[in-house]
């Protein structure tokens, strides 16, 4: 019942097939087949090596899931003399019990291409195509089988498309369709016309950039010609390599993640980075850029003020702060024995320009009302990655000016010989002190007696007025401590005590005219600020 049913059916559609060609328009035979025109087959042979060979299987189902038919493509491209590519397609192994038959194979893409069109006799298989079309626009050669469809266990001779081309690619689609209408479709090898290597691009991180790990390199590996088949993103410390796999693949990347860069454990500098591509033709292109990687914050290095130094006034922060990847640093203060951290300049939290060699700020503690004491700075530098570096200072704040006083003699004191000075030159941070006078026959000041600690209530040295000339005299001593004031290290805090005797008694006649007067008292003020009684 089975083999008659199938004469039946093969009967029916032999009958119709001749009809439908009886009346068909066959530009020419087997041979050049233009866009949009239609050719009969008469077969022939067509020589070659063969480059590729796949077998594919394939199911034509329909809606209700009964497979219509099933078999193998066996899917063929040689090259033959001169070059040029023949691609050849073959029905095999078909399955039993199905119902349908294979009335039309159509291929893609043969845009652009000129192809001769015809079946191999000598192939192995029965079944051959009457004829075959082309569409208007080149892309699709369609093979008819109605006059000889391939039915169950049936199997068709090789079917071919030789062309001009002298590359392919597995990116053309073959539609098999069966006399009831049913189809499917599977990937097959197709012509490529590609002269042009694939694009290559690393759009960023921008070159001589500074990065941080990881670093997502965003770029472009593709080729327009749909032959794009793989690229590798690398990395190499010199342009003539070793070079290092980042990432890869085989699918196009346009403008995206080409791949993530681990730097961890790589020395900071610049590394080369390159994208690299091929197509499926054997075409290649790279591109390279050059990127800083950043591993650790440069130079932090503060040398004013020094550590255990003392200060008053506004303090200098001198010193050079600098990285390639620069981001930011602060400068901040706190007592010796804890607390919080408060910015040296309020005005200033953050500075987020780099210094070499130069001020990188200013602390002015008499404006923040700092108190005299011990204190720690803590200067923060920080790059683009966030690589940190700190620096810490102590340093005493000393805003005090020193005691100098003179407790006897006292103004307009008569004295004569050895006189003793009592008095006091104190301070925290004492640097020296001197004990002077001038008056009589001096000009300038004369050293009585000088040193550098502290006397409170005690000797500051004897005068001895023994030989000086009876005349008044003004006793002065000046104390200073260690403290560099206002980032001037030649001023310090200094403080001064005057003192106006009469040595020997006071003469009245100052100007010598015989006459003490309201004239000798003018003379006297006007030179030591205080007349004797």
């Amino acid at each position: 019942m089975c083999r008659i049913r199938n004469r039946w059916t093969f009967g029916i559609r032999a009958a119709w097939t001749f009809a439908v060609f009886s009346t068909a328009a066959i530009s020419a035979q087997a041979g050049i087949l233009p866009p949009g025109g239609s050719i009969a087959l008469s077969g022939s042979a067509s020589p070659g090596i063969v480059l590729r060979d796949a077998l594919i299987p394939f199911e034509i189902v329909d809606g209700g899931g009964t497979v219509r038919f099933a078999g193998v493509v066996q899917d063929r491209v040689i090259i033959q003399t001169g070059g040029t590519l023949a691609f050849h397609k073959r029905i095999r192994d078909t399955r039993v019990n199905t119902p349908d038959a294979v009335h039309f194979v159509s291929v893609t893409d043969y845009t652009g291409f000129t192809i001769n069109v015809d079946y191999s006799p000598l192939s192995l298989g029965t079944r051959v195509p009457f004829s075959a079309s082309r569409t208007g626009d080149g892309k699709e050669v369609t093979y008819d089988f109605r006059r000889d469809p391939i039915h169950e266990t049936e199997e068709s001779k090789f079917f071919f498309a030789e062309s001009d081309a002298e590359h392919f690619i597995v990116t053309g689609s073959m539609t098999i369709t069966t006399d009831t209408g049913f189809s499917t479709t599977i990937t097959v090898a197709t012509p490529i016309e590609d002269r042009t290597p694939p694009i290559t691009d690393i759009t960023s991180p921008a070159p001589f950039a500074c990065v941080c790990d990881p670093v997502t390199i965003i770029g472009t590996a593709n080729d327009p010609d749909g032959t794009f088949e793989s690229y590798v993103l690398e990395y190499a410390s010199n342009p003539s390599g070793p070079w290092t796999f980042i990432a890869g693949g085989t699918t196009p990347v346009i403008n995206g993640v080409l791949g993530v860069w681990s730097t961890t454990g790589l020395s900071q500098g610049f590394y080369f980075v390159r994208v690299r591509a091929s197509n499926l033709l054997g075409l290649t292109s790279s591109m390279t850029t050059v990127l800083f990687v950043d591993s650790q914050f440069d130079t932090l290095n503060v040398t004013t003020p020094a550590p255990g130094g003392i200060y008053g006034g506004i303090i200098c922060f001198d010193g050079t702060i600098s990285d390639r990847c620069f981001d930011q640093y602060a400068i901040e203060w706190r007592p010796i024995n804890g607390g919080g951290f408060s910015p040296v300049d309020p005005g200033n939290p953050i500075y987020t320009t780099a210094v070499i060699n130069n001020p990188v700020g200013q602390w002015d503690t008499i404006a923040a009302g700092v108190p005299d004491g011990d204190y720690e700075i803590l200067i923060t530098a920080i790059d683009i990655c966030g690589h940190t570096e700190f620096q810490r200072i102590q340093l005493t704040v000393d805003n005090t000016a020193p005691v100098a006083r003179i407790d006897s003699p006292v103004n307009c004191d008569d004295v004569d010989g050895i006189v003793q000075v009592i008095g006091a030159a104190d301070d925290t941070h004492l640097s020296s002190w001197v004990l002077q006078y001038t008056g009589g026959d001096q000009n300038g000041w004369v050293t009585i007696n000088s040193g550098n600690t502290p006397v409170n209530g005690g000797l500051l040295g004897e005068w001895d007025t023994t030989d000086l000339p009876a005349c008044c005299y003004t006793l002065r001593l000046i104390v200073s401590d260690t403290a560099v004031v206002n980032c001037n290290g030649a001023i310090h805090h200094s403080s001064g005590f005057y003192v106006s005797v009469a040595v020997k008694s006071c003469p009245g006649d100052i100007d010598g005219d015989g006459v003490v007067s309201l004239t000798d008292l003018a003379i006297l003020l006007s030179v030591f600020g205080t007349a004797c009684p």
